[in-house]
């Protein structure tokens, strides 16, 4: 399966009020850029605990859900303004499975775990409760590693090529987050996969331990 990517995204850390640095404000790129197994070339990460690193190089988010946004808060809402590296168009959180691998360029890329909204993306939207309401919405993106490094450049479309067997997706993993997180059987199955990145699998199996 093929998908139109209609950005390609980067941007530098700043500070977006006392305190509080970020690299959200992203821009779509003109030209090629290197994708390394830790960064995309230009991009920074200012929260290193919780952004960045291999299980977290790029994050996707879908074209189609700005369309829900821009109802949602009666204004439009530019590209890319969930500070992601991929907007993608005709992705989905129902469709996408932890440990699916897909290609873009020369690089190869493996879903690794859902985006958590945070505060920042109540700030960006100068509203408290944005981040709340895209983890209730299920619009959450979520993260690429590198398998095979490479350059990425607008116009290129990004390909699945390998479904994961277990076919946990990333609104199976949004569940256990925000609104079914003791649903023992879909526990089971998420601990399953190897490929959630392993402090978030702990977690769950963590939590499943302590249900059984």
């Amino acid at each position: 399966m093929n998908y139109e990517v209609k950005s390609i995204n980067i941007g530098k850390s700043k500070q977006i009020e006392e305190g509080l640095n970020s690299a959200i404000n992203k821009f779509p790129i003109t030209e090629k850029v290197y994708v390394s197994s830790t960064i995309i070339i230009g991009d920074e990460q200012a929260d290193l605990k919780h952004h960045g690193g291999e299980d977290q190089v790029l994050c996707v988010y879908s074209y189609d859900h700005y369309e829900h946004w821009e109802q949602e808060l009666n204004h439009k809402v530019d590209i890319p303004s969930f500070g992601e590296n991929l907007t993608v168009k005709n992705i989905s959180e129902d469709d996408v499975c932890i440990g699916d691998i897909f290609e873009l360029g020369e690089t190869r890329l493996q879903v690794s775990l859902p985006r958590q909204p945070c505060r920042v993306l109540a700030k960006k939207f100068n509203n408290d409760q944005f981040a709340k309401k895209v983890s209730d919405s299920g619009y959450t993106g979520f993260y690429f590693r590198v398998l095979k490094e490479g350059y990425i450049e607008p116009g290129q479309t990004l390909s699945l090529i390998q479904r994961h067997p277990k076919q946990v997706s990333i609104s199976d993993v949004n569940k256990l987050h925000y609104s079914d997180q003791k649903n023992v059987d879909l526990l089971k199955r998420v601990v399953e996969v190897v490929e959630l990145k392993a402090s978030l699998r702990e977690k769950f199996k963590k939590r499943l331990n302590e249900i059984i």
